[in-house]
């Protein structure tokens, strides 16, 4: 590691001093001396690479050789990549996180990213940092968020312990020449008004089942939508997904699903489908010119995103801070994201300057952009209607449910499937 040879060094000098009775160390020294120093290795936890890549591109300091091995000025940066299926991502950290003290320092989580349906879980855990008391960064950075980014990776005490990197606000892409078809119409407020709630699409599925059209492609474009429907408005117990209740809005999903299938709503050539990962609203390369559209989902919610949040025993807090503030607070650094990657980056301002005057080729001259932002600002509004969640039971949830609306089981059984789901997963 870079740092051994100086530590060594270090390590004799002082033992030389020891030795020899240097002079004594005037009081102000010797308590700069005492504060604790920063760690060697810097390890930072994530479901993928996206994190990676993203300081790769856009943090100056943070470099990487020929053999992969990673650093920020002379401290290691240590990646632990796990993927979050069937849950490994989160039991890991549910593992490590409660003990991280007590490990060596260099084999310590620092921070560690995670993605919106893991975020309350862990803004209420003792096991993460308060960014503002512990790691003394100034509330005033966080000034310029999305307010439903802030209020999510926020505690129930008003303890900011998650910052987001970006959020996808949850929207359909649609052919225009479809809508055209089933719509009369492949302009955004056709579509937008055919998908809006649960009534609409019910609406929209009679004239799809009349014309023989697919309205999605599968019943998974729609996954997202299932636990951003509050169904009272409210997020008490009964709107809330146990290993012991399903709220009555996610049944009444999962039964428009069922009657989709049945009538033949999935297919290929659908009128609508989730926006495509190379998110085309950034990449004007990328499809052909005029043929799509974009508009809001049936409900509010979040299709992707990164939150990162530092772990209690971090050894590395100052530099920790630092990521945290960079690239979660800096608004050149979010602007620079969200013109290079196309992610819809942290900051109101950034997000702002980004839509201003922008008009999609792809999407038909249509601001994609402002319809983001606009969302985003949405839900800001009104965070604690959202239904809160686990992302493993809500996809225990999925998984259970997958085979009724295929019409393969009953719906009873499907839901004995679910509650019995622990040793599945």
């Amino acid at each position: 590691m870079k740092k051994t040879g100086r530590l060594c060094m270090a390590a004799a000098c002082l033992l030389l001093l020891l030795c020899t009775g240097a002079g004594s160390v005037p009081a102000g020294e010797a308590e700069e001396a005492a504060a604790p120093a920063e760690g060697g290795v810097l390890t930072i936890c994530c479901m993928d690479g996206t994190f990676r890549e993203l300081m790769r591109l856009y943090r100056p300091d943070y470099e990487e050789d020929e053999e992969g091995n990673a650093f920020i000025g002379e401290t290691a940066v240590r990646w632990v990549i796990l993927s979050p299926e069937e849950g490994r991502y989160q039991d890991w950290l549910d593992a490590q996180l409660p003990v991280n003290g007590l490990q060596t320092a260099d084999d310590r989580i620092d921070l560690f990213l995670l993605g919106a349906a893991d975020v309350g879980k862990y803004a209420a855990s003792a096991c993460t940092l308060d960014l503002t008391e512990d790691l003394g960064i100034e509330a005033a950075a966080f000034a310029d968020q999305f307010p439903f980014a802030a209020a999510l990776g926020t505690d129930g005490s008003g303890r900011r312990k998650a910052s987001a990197v970006w959020f996808e606000p949850g929207l359909l892409c649609y052919r225009r020449e479809a809508a055209e078809e089933l719509l009369g119409s492949g302009e955004p407020e056709a579509a937008a008004a055919a998908v809006r709630d649960i009534a609409a699409l019910k609406d929209t599925a009679v004239l799809a089942e009349e014309k023989h059209m697919a309205l999605f492609p599968s019943a998974g474009v729609l996954f997202p939508y299932y636990t951003a429907v509050s169904g009272t408005g409210t997020s008490g117990p009964e709107n809330t997904l146990s290993g012991n209740h399903i709220p009555d809005s996610m049944k009444e999903w999962t039964d428009l699903l069922a009657d989709f299938e049945k009538k033949g709503l999935f297919g290929e050539d659908a009128v609508f489908d989730a926006v495509p990962e190379e998110s085309p609203a950034f990449d004007e390369e990328d499809g052909e010119s005029g043929t799509l559209g974009m508009c809001r989902g049936p409900a509010l919610c979040v299709t992707d995103a990164a939150w990162i949040a530092c772990a209690g025993g971090t050894d590395n807090p100052a530099l920790a801070a630092d990521i945290i503030r960079g690239m979660t607070c800096d608004g050149e650094m979010l602007r620079a994201i969200a013109g290079g990657s196309g992610y819809f980056t942290n900051t109101v301002s950034g997000m702002e300057e980004t839509a201003a005057g922008f008009s999609s080729t792809v999407y038909g001259g249509q601001n994609t952009r402002a319809l983001m932002l606009e969302t985003a600002v949405e839900l800001a509004e009104s965070p604690e209607d959202r239904v809160p969640c686990d992302r493993i039971l809500t996809e225990r949830f999925r998984d259970s449910m997958q085979d009724y609306i295929e019409g393969k089981i009953s719906f009873e059984e499907a839901e004995r499937r679910f509650y019995g789901s622990e040793d599945r997963f």
